[in-house]
C-alpha cells in the first residue's frame, strides 16, 4: 500500500522515508556522486552503461535531502527526468538480457518513482508509462517471447528476473491484472495453488 512520505508525495513503490533511509550508502555510485561534486558527477555518469545504479543513487539522495543545494537538486532533478524520457523514446532494452533488463528498468522504475516523475512531469511520465507497457507486450530473447512467457514457464533464469520485472512495470503503470497474473504464477512455483 502507498504510504504519504515526508516529500509531501505519494510514495508508489517505497513504504516511507524511514525505509528509504535505510538504503546502503556504500556503493560506488553514492561514492562517486557525494567525492565528485554531486551534481557534475551525476550529469557524467549518465551517459555510461551503468547509468541506471548512478541514477537510482542520484534520486536516492534528492529524496533523503541534504545532499545538494537547491540549485543542484534542480539541475539533478531534470537530468533524471530527462534521462527517463530518453529511454521512454529509444529503443535500447532490444539487444539486453532478460536479467540485465530487469537489474535496469528495475533501478529506472524506482528513480522515477523517488524523483516524483508523476507528479512533477506529466508528459514524461505518460512516454515512459507507454514504453513500460511497450515493454510488457514486447516479444525478445532467444525464443521472441513475452516477459509473460519467461515468466510463466520458467521457475529458473529467466522466469524470476521476468517476473520481477512484470511485477515492477505493473505497480507502477497500475495494471492490476498483471500483478495478479504474476501473484498466480509465483503461488504455482511454490505449489500454492
Amino acid at each position: 500500500a502507498a504510504a504519504t512520505g515526508g516529500r509531501g508525495a505519494t510514495l508508489g513503490l517505497w513504504i516511507s522515508d524511514e525505509e528509504l533511509a535505510q538504503l546502503p550508502r556504500n556503493d560506488a555510485a553514492y561514492d562517486r556522486i557525494v567525492s565528485r561534486g554531486g551534481a557534475a558527477a551525476i550529469i557524467g555518469s549518465l551517459a555510461e552503461s551503468s547509468a541506471h545504479k548512478h541514477a537510482l543513487a542520484a534520486a536516492t539522495l534528492l529524496a533523503l535531502g541534504g545532499y545538494f543545494t537547491a540549485e543542484q537538486a534542480s539541475v539533478v532533478r531534470g537530468e533524471l527526468e530527462q534521462a527517463i524520457d530518453n529511454l521512454a523514446l529509444g529503443t535500447t532494452d532490444h539487444a539486453l538480457s532478460t536479467g540485465e533488463l530487469a537489474s535496469r528498468l528495475t533501478a529506472w522504475l524506482i528513480t522515477a518513482d523517488l524523483i516524483e516523475l508523476r507528479e512533477r512531469r506529466p508528459d514524461v511520465e505518460a512516454r515512459w508509462v507507454d514504453k513500460l507497457r511497450s515493454i510488457m507486450a514486447r516479444a525478445r530473447g532467444d525464443l521472441n517471447e513475452t516477459l509473460a512467457y519467461y515468466n510463466e514457464r520458467y521457475s529458473g533464469d529467466p522466469g524470476p528476473a521476468a517476473g520481477c520485472l512484470r511485477l515492477m512495470m505493473a505497480l507502477y503503470v497500475g495494471d492490476d491484472t498483471t500483478v495478479d497474473a504474476v501473484r498466480t504464477v509465483l503461488r504455482g512455483f511454490l505449489g500454492d495453488t
